[in-house]
Formats: structure tokens, C-alpha cells, sequence
């Protein structure tokens, strides 16, 4: 039967697209009911000595109340993200390395839900991603994302900025390496759980990395110090010592705490880049390719000034509005190779990553 509804089901987020039988996005689900948030709400009702109910039947009852409205008894769902790891409703395994994106579907795990509305709904859990060498790394959602933007006549080097930044080399449709930099994560620590960051001001949007502070010329304050940090991470080895001048910069009266966020931001930034250009080429050989970014639109902004300001080029590739092409019914693997933009979301990322394997389950 015909995949109608897909969902991509991550640890803050829950994002659902049902699509047409001509493989159109015809309507969008986005909430906050990710992994971490069912989870919460079943400790919740514990607490209270509610009868908590396990997380499986938590998730399923999430699932239907939810889309429920979307499905006909028989359907089949497609579900990649964080829902198919082992802290979420069905684990999958992993792809490894090199892992060729368009036989996601074929190792999906399988399950069937049901509720009192609704019989047999035939869900497909897709797998991750995994490699052992260098080290050991992993990857769950992102996989889909990449399979969106996938050249198959080209390599790329393609960068998905976040909470764990996925630095992935492609061959085509091909994952021949990648590497996880947990840069979001270390600055939400340092910000706000260290004394680091205690002294920076308020007011700073960690979820844009972004200040309206303005000096006299009209250049960002934001801005200045977030590039002295990129300079300093990407031209410098001395991370761990450079941090910390995130507060004896402010004791000493050197910079102005309002410019701190933005300093450690720069400095983290700089850092990853620095790292991830350095583990990509020391085993692809890359040279001066340029970079691709996937992700929140401001994000992307931030990472894309870092790496000019670092002399990396981030080329234009591919849509940014995937969905927008889909719906008006052109042929989505051509137009991710012809349709030129600076950076693509990650909803449209994912929405064409569930085009390409639509067709493949729909037989």
C-alpha cells in the first residue's frame, strides 16, 4: 500500500508530513512532543503514583493522537529520528559505514500499532548510521536529512549544525565517513551550568546564537566577538585555555559581558571547523571542496559566516525550499541537483530524503 504519512521523530521535536500518491507533501505536523518530552511525561505520572504506562505504549498512544487523524486501517507509516534508538519506541539498528542512503528502507524494523480507531497501521522503523574507525560514532535522523540532499553524480562534503554537529562525507548517495562534534552541547553547558559563562549577560538567544547589541558603527558587537572566537578556534589548538577567557576577560575589564556569548559561541564554532576539516581530509583527501549546511536557517547563518571567515567555501547546491518544488509535482531528484541555494532546512531536507524512499515501499 501507498506510504501516506512519514514522521521524523527526534528528542525535542515531532515532525509529520503526509504526502499525496503522487509523492506531494500535502500537509506538515510540527510540535514539541519529541522522545525526551513523552519520556518526561510518563516519569510525571510516576511521581503522582499514576500507573505510568511503559514508553512503548506511551509512544504508540503519542503516535496516534497525534496523526491519528491522517491514517485508514492498513497504511503504512515511515519513521526515522531519535523514536527508532533505544530510548525511543522501536529500536532499529545501524548502517555501517560505508552506508549507501538509498537502502535505508530496505533494514527498516517493523511494527504494528493499533488503537480503538484504528487496526494494523504497519509501522517502518528506518535505521542509523555507524562507523567503528576512527573511533567509534554514531548518527539517527540525520541520515535522512542527507539522503535529501544527495547529488548522486557528486561527492560532497555536507555539515548539519546543532546540539551534535554531523560533519558527513558523501559519495553520491554513499555515507563513506563521518564525525560527530558535540558543539551545541558544550556551549549550552558552559553558558549556563559553569562558571565560564556565568558572567555573561542575559539576554543572549542561545537558540540563534544571535544579540541585537549595536555599537557605534553599526557593526554587531555580537558579530565582532563571535568572529574573534572563530579565529582564535579555528587558528588555535588551545580550546581549553582559551574558555576560560570567557570570564577573566570580563574580571580584567577587558570585554563587556554582553560579548561573551558570543565569544564562546565563536570559540566553539572555530573549533569544530578547525577539527572537522581535519578529520574529513585526513581521510578523504578533500582538499579545498567546499561545504553544503543542513539545518535551522540562523544556525546555518552563523556557521556559514564562520567558515567564510575561515576561507572555506559553502557552495550553493541545493534547494532551500524542497517542499515548495515537491508540491508542485517536479521530479524531486532532479531538482536537488539542478536548483542552486545556500542552504537547505532541515524539514525540507527530510521531507525529500521520505520522497526518495517512498516510491521504493510503495510497489
Amino acid at each position: 500500500m501507498p506510504i501516506s504519512v512519514c514522521i521524523d521523530w527526534g528528542s525535542s521535536s515531532f515532525r509529520a508530513y503526509r504526502f499525496s500518491p503522487q509523492g506531494r507533501c500535502v500537509d506538515k505536523l510540527d510540535t514539541g512532543d519529541g522522545i525526551k518530552s513523552v519520556i518526561a511525561r510518563s516519569n510525571r505520572g510516576a511521581a503522582q503514583d499514576v500507573q505510568p504506562q511503559d514508553t512503548a505504549t506511551l509512544f504508540e498512544s503519542v503516535f496516534f493522537e497525534l496523526v491519528g487523524h491522517w491514517l485508514q486501517p492498513g497504511d503504512t507509516v515511515l519513521l526515522s529520528g531519535m523514536i527508532t534508538s533505544r530510548s525511543g519506541w522501536v529500536e532499529s539498528g545501524y548502517l555501517p559505514c560505508p552506508a549507501d542512503l538509498g537502502t535505508l528502507a530496505r533494514h527498516a524494523s517493523k511494527h504494528i500499532a493499533s488503537s480503538a480507531r484504528h487496526n494494523s497501521i504497519h509501522c517502518l522503523f528506518l535505521p542509523g548510521i555507524s562507523q567503528t574507525r576512527p573511533m567509534a560514532d554514531v548518527m539517527r535522523g540525520e541520515e535522512l536529512q542527507l539522503l535529501g540532499v544527495a547529488n548522486t553524480d557528486s561527492n560532497a562534503l555536507v555539515i548539519l549544525p546543532g546540539t551534535h554537529s554531523k560533519w558527513a562525507y558523501l559519495d553520491g548517495n554513499t555515507v563513506n565517513q563521518f564525525h560527530t562534534l558535540v558543539t551545541g552541547e558544550l556551549y549550552e553547558l558552559l553558558l549556563h551550568q559553569s562558571l565560564v559563562g556565568s558572567l555573561a549577560k542575559s539576554g543572549f538567544d542561545a537558540a540563534t546564537n544571535q544579540t541585537q547589541t549595536v555599537i557605534n558603527n553599526n557593526t554587531s558587537v555580537d558579530d565582532v566577538s563571535f568572529l574573534e572566537g572563530v579565529s582564535h578556534g579555528f587558528e588555535h589548538s588551545t580550546l581549553v585555555r582559551a574558555l576560560f577567557t570567557c570570564r577573566s576577560s570580563v574580571l580584567l575589564n577587558q570585554r563587556e559581558p554582553d560579548t561573551i556569548a558570543s565569544l564562546l559561541s565563536g570559540l566553539l564554532i572555530g573549533n569544530e571547523i578547525r577539527e572537522g576539516m581535519q578529520l574529513i581530509n585526513e581521510s578523504n583527501g578533500l582538499g579545498t571542496l567546499g561545504v553544503s549546511l543542513v539545518g535551522n536557517r540562523q544556525l546555518c547563518q552563523q556557521y556559514h559566516a564562520a567558515l567564510a571567515h575561515c576561507d572555506i567555501p559553502v557552495v550553493s547546491q541545493w534547494a532551500d525550499t524542497v517542499d515548495r518544488t515537491a508540491n508542485e509535482g517536479t521530479d524531486n531528484a532532479t531538482n536537488l541537483a539542478t536548483i542552486r541555494a545556500t542552504d537547505v532546512e532541515t524539514g525540507d531536507a527530510a521531507i525529500a530524503g521520505f520522497q526518495r524512499l517512498i516510491p521504493q515501499l510503495s510497489l
